[in-house]
């Protein structure tokens, strides 16, 4: 093995000369501007014509196709790295010399053709000139570079057998590079998307209105940017973001998963039907949403409308079309392929998500009902003893002997937790006067409960959940899909952004979840992710109390 990684250090170090250099002798490979501002690239598309439009694309498409091939390696080895044969197989792999002979000779030429043409803007006017056909027959010698430099890094047949095994790998890989090169697609897909529902959810919500006898409507205003709606004594500023294009758009992307997933039991076809419906009811609920938020503020509390119901209620609209979605799929015979016996109901493995969705149902409606601080915490975390207790037996089984990599790996994730987000002052003071104007025996159970929440209940709730029962299901999943060879790293990656996502900060969250994925992994144990976490979280608790850091809770 030894051997291995002292080929692939040499050849990784001579190809990232090569790029150094390339980046050196033309800033941005040959994306410098003109005296007009516009990029080359850009010129040459315009007037270039058919001569020179490989040769303005060939930048993206270089880096396009370096990132994928990366990306599908790193699957590749990592996954094949438990195969017997793995070791003895890639330590056979020899540098060829015809491809170092390429990789060398394309270099060379492109590295000329960089010195050669100083002014690319100057080949338009001379098309068939020596320099203009080089430039232009450009992107065949960037194909057999990128061809070579890949397969010296790594054997590029693997990476087109993968190619023709994974069909569903290559199109995720495409979606996610075209979002990351073209960040700008996604947000006009959003615009559209909120901007066409804005207006028919506010006229639902109209509807609603006149339904419960009220005035609620569609305000003049001309100072302000969007939309307001509601009566004389209180009105919302409506967004595109309130049109719940997010919400819906989860509903989707997770029911569509689940009927995926349980595609052996359900007839698909019936079973897709499901969708647009559960869609019609977010939408609905949306709208009613929104009705609810200006009557809590109207009749009761302003600030309880903005800081407490506003920001649960679209989660709540979420778990309760999710969850009612799935139960008549799996309830209902017009979508089973085979009726189901009544038999009674067995939890299975789905048990070890109730402590987690414990306290994201009762945190939701506490949080509902308090405008400015969270006092209610204890209660959510009290539902998840009450549930851990419940389900004792089958909890009682994953009790066991934590490894001491588990223990390192959460102090690492606490680390790098504070370190990719910055404390926030602002919300520190405010948490400061919370904690200060309310009686000591309120803010001593409070603390008492926060801690231990955190410390214990908390990694017990969610990893039970995360690495419990969805990673290890993603993985079966994936692995029953022809997809075996890389399905443990999409399944840590998928749980990664998940808990990312439903965490503060989706960057932080994910690379903290990843740890915990990686510290399940070495054994196999849901114990490890959970002793992991109540590190992470036992030591943010102790940093946060002995420095005042009140914005990390």
């Amino acid at each position: 093995m030894k051997l291995f990684f002292k080929k692939s250090a040499i050849v990784s170090t001579i190809i990232f000369l090569e790029l150094f250099l390339f980046l050196f002798l033309k800033d941005g490979m040959g994306n410098y501007s003109i005296e007009t501002g516009r990029t080359i690239s850009d010129f040459f598309r315009q007037y270039g014509g058919y001569q020179f439009f490989l040769a303005a694309y060939i930048p993206k498409i270089a880096v396009f196709w370096l990132l994928s091939y990366l990306i599908a390696a790193v699957a590749m080895v990592g996954m094949e790295m438990n195969s017997p044969n793995f070791y003895n197989s890639v330590n056979q792999l020899g540098l060829s010399w015809t491809i170092i002979l390429e990789n060398a000779i394309s270099f060379l030429i492109l590295v000329s053709l960089f010195i050669v043409v100083q002014k690319p803007e100057e080949l338009i006017a001379t098309p068939y000139s020596f320099q203009s056909i080089v430039y232009a027959l450009s992107p065949v010698v960037w194909i057999v570079y990128l061809y070579s430099s890949c397969d010296l890094l790594f054997p590029a047949r693997k990476f087109f057998e993968l190619i023709n095994q994974s069909k569903l790998f290559v199109l995720v890989l495409i979606g996610v590079e075209i979002l990351i090169f073209y960040p700008g697609l996604l947000d006009q897909l959003i615009d559209f998307w909120s901007n066409l529902l804005l207006v028919p959810t506010i006229h639902v919500a109209s509807v609603i209105s006149q339904l419960f006898g009220l005035n609620f409507q569609l305000l003049p205003d001309s100072l302000h940017e969007n939309p307001l709606f509601g009566s004389s004594q209180f009105y919302v500023e409506i967004a595109s973001a309130c049109s719940g294009y997010e919400g819906l758009s989860l509903a989707i992307i997770l029911l569509g998963s689940f009927i995926l997933m349980q595609r052996q039991s359900l007839r698909l076809s019936r079973s897709l039907i499901i969708i647009p419906l559960a869609g019609v009811v977010m939408f609905i609920l949306n709208a009613f949403r929104i009705f609810v938020l200006v009557a809590i503020g109207h009749y009761w509390s302003p600030e309880l409308a903005i800081n407490g119901f506003h920001s649960v209620a679209g989660w709540l609209n979420l778990l309760f079309t999710l969850i009612f979605s799935i139960l008549i799929l799996n309830y209902t015979p017009y979508f089973q392929k085979e009726v189901k016996a009544k038999t009674p109901f067995i939890w299975g493995d789905t048990v070890l998500m109730v402590p987690l969705m414990a306290i994201i149902v009762i945190g939701l409606l506490t949080k509902a009902v308090t405008a400015d601080f969270s006092w209610l915490y204890p209660v959510p975390i009290l539902a998840a003893c009450v549930t851990l207790y419940s389900f004792r037996k089958p909890f009682l089984l994953l009790l066991t002997r934590p490894s001491i990599p588990a223990v390192a790996i959460g102090v690492i994730a606490f680390v790098l937790w504070i370190y990719l987000i910055p404390e926030d002052d602002s919300q520190s003071n405010q948490f400061n006067l919370q904690i200060h104007s309310a009686p000591l025996w309120l803010v001593t159970i409070w603390l008492i409960f926060r801690v231990i929440g955190a410390s214990l209940i908390v990694p017990i709730a969610e990893e039970f959940t995360f690495r419990g029962y969805i990673q290890p299901h993603l993985q079966e999943w994936f692995a029953q899909k022809d997809m075996k060879s890389f399905s443990v790293i999409l399944s840590l990656a998928l749980t990664s952004l998940l808990f990312g996502y439903v965490h503060s900060d989706i960057l932080a969250g994910s690379v903290a979840g990843a740890l915990f994925g990686l510290a399940y992994l070495q054994r196999k144990r849901v114990m490890d992710a959970v002793v992991a976490h109540a590190v992470t979280n036992a030591l943010l608790a102790a940093y946060v109390l002995s420095n005042g850091y009140w914005s990390y809770w």
